[in-house]
Parts: C-alpha cells; structure tokens; sequence
C-alpha cells in the first residue's frame, strides 16, 4: 500500500454505488488520486 501512496498518479476505477465507501476511504488515504465510475450520482456522494 506504501508504494501506492508513493506514486505521483493512481486512478481508481469503480462501477456501482456499493463502492463509494471503499473509493472515499482510497482518496481520503492517499491511495488514489482520480476516480472514474459509469455511476450517475457518484461525484455527489464523494
């Protein structure tokens, strides 16, 4: 996970609402730094 946090560029990419948590625990983290989702309301749940 440290090498993740370490890199200068990580994108997360997720499909569902049932993933929001995981992907808000990922940025908040420092994990991942951009998101993609096919999940119309997803940025407002970010």
């Amino acid at each position: 996970m440290e090498t993740l946090r370490k890199m200068k560029h990580v994108v997360g990419v997720a499909g569902g609402s049932d993933k929001i948590e995981a992907q808000q625990v990922a940025l908040k983290g420092g994990f991942i730094h951009y998101v993609f989702s096919y999940y119309i309301g997803y940025a407002n749940n970010l």
